[in-house]
C-alpha cells in the first residue's frame, strides 16, 4: 500500500507537502477479498431480442429482484444507446450462469431514442427509493458535446437531467478530454446524494495520466434533492504502470468507478491498458473526507493548494490474483455469500472479437474490529496519583 500526499498544484511536478497514513481500509471495513471465479461471454453474442451484447461499462444490483441492470457504451451505433437486464447466478464456487434477457433504450428528453454519436453511456446506478436509474454520458470533446447526468424510469423514459457545471463542458482548453470525461458514478448510502467522476483530469486542472505523472480528476457531488451540484474534489489518478511494446502505440490509466461505502468512502477502480503488455485493475479504497472542496476553482487547480482524496490500494487484481483481466470498467456489490458481502467487477468489450465480457465475483472480507483500550484493574487510580 502507497501513502498519499497533500500537494500544492503546478505547472511542473506535483510538490509534496505531507503524508498521510494508511487508514482508510479499517475505517471502510474491509480487510481484503476473497477470489470466488469468473465468467466469460465471447463477443458477437446478443441478448434474447437480438441485439448486440458489449461495450458493459457499468453495472448495478437490484436487491429486491435480484437481478442486475447493466449499461452498454453503444453510441446508439450498433444498435439504442441502452441498459441490459441480467441475471447473475453466483456462489462462493464461482459462476454457474449469467443471461442477458431484455436491452432497453434509454430515451432522450423528447422521448425519442438517442441519434447515432449523441450519447456515449458509461454508467449506471438503480436507486430503490424512486425506482429510478441514474445514468452518465460521457460527453464527447471532439465535437464539443456536453456530459451530462440523467434519472430515467425502468422502461429507459427521461425523468430528469441533473445540472452540471459549465467548467466541464468541452472547449479546445477547458472541460472534459474526449473519451475522458464522466466514467464513474455512485449514489451514497443514505440516498440522499450521487458522485460522477471523470476518468481523468478537466483541461484546466492538469495533464493526463502519463508513464511519470498522476493525473488529478475531479468528483462532483449533486444533492439528489434538488439535482443541484454540490462539492468537488481532487482525486489523483496513478501514473500509467507500464509503457507499451511499440513506443506510437497509446497506453493510458485512468478512474474508470466508484462504488460508496458510506458518506464518505467509496471503492475506486483505475483501469490501465498499454498495447502488447495488457490491462492492469487497481482498486482503492478513498476517503473525501479531508479533502478540499475545489467547486469554487472552475478556472482550475494549477497553481492552488489542495488536499487530495485520500486512498489506499486495496488489491492489484492482476499480480494478487494472478488473473488475466480484460477491460473492466463496471463493478457493484451482490448479495451476501456464505456471510460475506460479494462484490462484482464486469469488463467492456469495445465490441472487439480479441476481447470477452468477463466477469469477476469476489466476497469482502471485512476488518476486525478497533480494540477497546484497556480498563484499569478495579483498584487502581483512574486519574493517577491524588
Amino acid at each position: 500500500m502507497q501513502p498519499l500526499i497533500r500537494f500544492a498544484v503546478s505547472p511542473g511536478p506535483i510538490v509534496a507537502l505531507a503524508l498521510f497514513g494508511n487508514v482508510v481500509t479499517a475505517q471502510a471495513g474491509i480487510a481484503g477479498l476473497t477470489y470466488y471465479g469468473e465468467f466469460r461471454i465471447a463477443s458477437g453474442s446478443e441478448t434474447a431480442d437480438g441485439i448486440p451484447l458489449g461495450g458493459i461499462s457499468g453495472i448495478d444490483y437490484v436487491a429486491a429482484s435480484g437481478r442486475y441492470v447493466a449499461i452498454s457504451d453503444d453510441r446508439s451505433q450498433r444498435g439504442p444507446a441502452r441498459y441490459y437486464d441480467v441475471q447473475i447466478d453466483v456462489d462462493a464456487s464461482g459462476f454457474s450462469n449469467v443471461s442477458f434477457s431484455d436491452a432497453i433504450a434509454l430515451l432522450d428528453s423528447d422521448g425519442a431514442k438517442f441519434a447515432s454519436g449523441t450519447v456515449d453511456p458509461e454508467a449506471i446506478r438503480y436507486d430503490a427509493s424512486g425506482d429510478a436509474l441514474y445514468w452518465v454520458s460521457e460527453g464527447n470533446a471532439r465535437r464539443q458535446v456536453a456530459p451530462f447526468v440523467r434519472e430515467s424510469g425502468n422502461d429507459g423514459s427521461h425523468r430528469r437531467d441533473l445540472l452540471v457545471p459549465r467548467h466541464y463542458r468541452p472547449t479546445a482548453t477547458r472541460g472534459v478530454r474526449n473519451n475522458r470525461g464522466f466514467e464513474g458514478l455512485t449514489l451514497t448510502t443514505d440516498g440522499r446524494s450521487l458522485w460522477v467522476a471523470t476518468e481523468n483530469a478537466l483541461f484546466q486542472d492538469g495533464p493526463a495520466a502519463t508513464l511519470h505523472r498522476r493525473s488529478p480528476a475531479r468528483i462532483l457531488t449533486f444533492d439528489l434533492a434538488t439535482g443541484n451540484p454540490g462539492a468537488e474534489y481532487v482525486y489523483e489518478i496513478d501514473p500509467i504502470p507500464g509503457a507499451t511494446i511499440l513506443p506510437s502505440r497509446s497506453a493510458t490509466n485512468g478512474l474508470v468507478e466508484i462504488l460508496a461505502l458510506n458518506a464518505t468512502q467509496f471503492i475506486a477502480v483505475e483501469r490501465a491498458f498499454a498495447f502488447g503488455v495488457g490491462n492492469s485493475i487497481r482498486l482503492y479504497l478513498a476517503d473525501l473526507s479531508g479533502a478540499t472542496d475545489v467547486s469554487a476553482l472552475p478556472d482550475g487547480i494549477v497553481g492552488k493548494t489542495v488536499t487530495p482524496i485520500e486512498k489506499t490500494l486495496l488489491h492489484d487484481l492482476g499480480a494478487d490474483f494472478d488473473l488475466r483481466l480484460d477491460n473492466i470498467e463496471g463493478i457493484t456489490f451482490g448479495p451476501e455469500i456464505d456471510g460475506r458481502r460479494s462484490l462484482l467487477l464486469v469488463s467492456d468489450n469495445n465490441f472487439s472479437s480479441r476481447q470477452v465480457t468477463q466477469f469477476l465475483a469476489f466476497g469482502i472480507d471485512p476488518a476486525a474490529p478497533a480494540s477497546a483500550p484497556a480498563r484499569p484493574a478495579p483498584d487502581a487510580p483512574v486519574n493517577g496519583p491524588r
